[in-house]
């Protein structure tokens, strides 16, 4: 699409910033209304932080399919 990697970063940049209250305030309702605590390793400061240094190709690869290009540096750990 238009705007390339910068354009990528930036659009990364605005949802970690909107996750905690978008997401996770939704994700903690929901599973609290169940009766349960919920949990999100990859949220970790550590985790987020260093995510954050690394370049954006690193992160994702656009040119995968959905669901195997998007958050593919956290697909490859988990796996």
């Amino acid at each position: 699409r238009e705007g390339g990697w910068r354009a990528l970063r930036r659009e990364v940049e605005m949802d970690v910033d909107r996750l905690w209250h978008r997401n996770l305030g939704r994700d903690d309702r929901c599973i609290s209304d169940q009766g349960r605590e919920p949990r999100h390793p990859f949220l970790d400061e550590a985790v987020v932080l260093a995510l954050q240094e690394m370049p954006i190709w690193v992160k994702v690869d656009p040119l995968r399919p959905l669901g195997q290009g998007d958050k593919r540096i956290l697909r490859v750990v988990a796996g």
